[in-house]
């Protein structure tokens, strides 16, 4: 194959679509040999499975050059947060339309570096996927881009779980089995009743909020994980400066004022205006109760409700569990489905980034030259940062100079975040990716 781009998203989708070549009609030509560009991978994209579930951009924040037809197109409320579904929804008509078709399969290994066990001599890159039915198969490519999102969610480490890792495993699978414990990507799984949700992301706030929308009492529980970081978000920074003043005119004392601080810091990244300013959001319904603390234990109760028992040594009985602690990038093939680190680290090449009109758009392999490429949000955390090569690369900042590719890739992880539409405060999000990946295929 010419290129194999890796994944079912929207990254995937923009990255078939405005690739040279790319068909971009209203029906693609049907397929009578093997085609110079596939897709690989398996399974719903994220926006797939979060229905109509409200993303922090509004329809036109999210529009760009690469859709076959525009997000706003699949809603008629551009004034307020778009739902997944129409992001879904110009993923699929996008990816039909470069006619790009897609393997299903699961990618488990990605090389660059050739040895004797390869059987197309000239190929740059080899993958090695699961094909259902088949087992495991080789397919060989000149490039693959890693188009593969942020990963899997994370789980709750079995010790979180049972002391014992087969009592672990066994109670982790019966919650699993009927619903009692999901996870934040999974709302159409959410359900009412007494439910807790752990994280303090984002995403937590929209579980939290989506299981109020279902009837349900919550308990919104996070870890302040970074003591000694001063929050970041607007709000929670007015907090901040609120109880140091009251703790400096002795209205509180230093317990207390951290006690509230630390709660601060446990939701910073939730505190967007968002989930802030409305009376029924995240943060302002009183039927979503907050508290600094962490799981660590579950035990089934009878077939539909779970006892959770929490650090602070605290218990309580739950129809539901929600976990929304972020995703994995790191995600190991086994179990899988694996992560774009995991992959892209194993592959035998250094890294750097692209720089398209002053922004970095994507990362690409420095040899073999751009045979493997990082695009959409899987190329947007530091921990990239140890496989990036110690080349030099165009400055965004000053253009005709160059800078070493480690801070140039630094700098875009600090800098670029700051230019998003205010309930999008990273780079990951779609108002960037929408821009980045057909930027990278200039």
């Amino acid at each position: 194959f010419g290129r194999i781009i890796e994944g079912t998203g929207l990254a995937a989708a923009l990255d078939a679509n405005t690739l040279p070549g790319a068909q971009r009609g209203v029906d693609p030509a049907a397929l009578d040999a093997l085609p110079a560009t596939i897709g690989v991978g398996t399974g719903l994209d994220t926006f797939a499975k979060l229905g109509d579930m409200p993303i922090g951009q509004a329809a036109p924040e999210i529009g760009g050059p690469g859709w076959a037809m525009q997000p706003g197109e699949f809603t008629a409320h551009h004034g307020n947060y778009a739902p997944a579904s129409t992001l879904a929804d110009a993923t699929s008509v996008t990816q039909y339309r470069s006619g790009t078709p897609i393997v299903d399969a699961a990618v488990v290994e990605v090389s660059a570096v050739p040895d004797a066990t390869w059987k197309v001599t000239d190929a740059k890159v080899r993958l090695k996927v699961n094909l259902p039915g088949h087992g495991e198969v080789y397919l060989y490519a000149d490039a693959t881009d890693l188009a593969l999102g942020l990963g899997k969610p994370r789980e709750l480490e079995l010790r979180q779980i049972a002391p014992d890792e087969p009592t672990a495993k066994r109670s982790k699978q019966q919650l699993e089995a009927n619903g009692r414990l999901v996870y934040g990507d999974q709302p159409a799984q959410q359900k009412g009743g007494k439910v807790v949700v752990s994280g303090g992301s984002a995403t937590a706030a929209w579980n939290a909020r989506y299981a109020r929308s279902l009837g349900a009492e919550v308990d919104w529980i996070a870890e302040d994980r970074t003591p000694a970081k001063a929050p970041g978000q607007l709000e929670s920074v007015r907090k901040y400066e609120r109880v140091q003043q009251m703790l400096n005119r002795g209205e509180l004392t230093p317990d207390q004022a951290e006690q509230e601080m630390s709660e601060i810091r446990a939701f910073d990244a939730a505190a967007l205006p968002t989930n802030v300013q409305a009376r029924d959001s995240a943060m302002s319904d009183a039927g979503i109760k907050r508290s600094v603390k962490a799981i660590s234990a579950l035990k089934p109760v009878g077939d539909a409700q779970v006892e959770v028992t929490f650090t602070d040594g605290s218990t309580g009985v739950y129809d539901q569990v929600v976990v929304s602690h972020a995703t994995d990038i790191a995600s190991p093939a086994v179990p899988g489905p694996a992560g774009a680190l995991a992959l892209g680290a194993n592959a035998g090449v250094k890294f750097k980034p692209v720089v398209r009109n002053g922004k970095v758009v994507a990362l690409e392999s420095v040899d073999p030259p751009g045979a493997v490429r990082v695009i959409g949000a899987a190329m947007w955390t530091g921990a990239w940062m140890e496989h990036i090569a110690d080349v030099s690369v165009p400055d965004p900042m000053s253009p005709g100079d160059e800078s070493p590719a480690v801070d140039v890739f630094s700098t875009a992880l600090k800098d670029q975040a700051k230019q998003s539409p205010r309930d999008s405060p990273a780079s990951v999000l779609v108002h960037h990716v929408a821009g980045q990946v057909p930027a990278a295929n200039r």
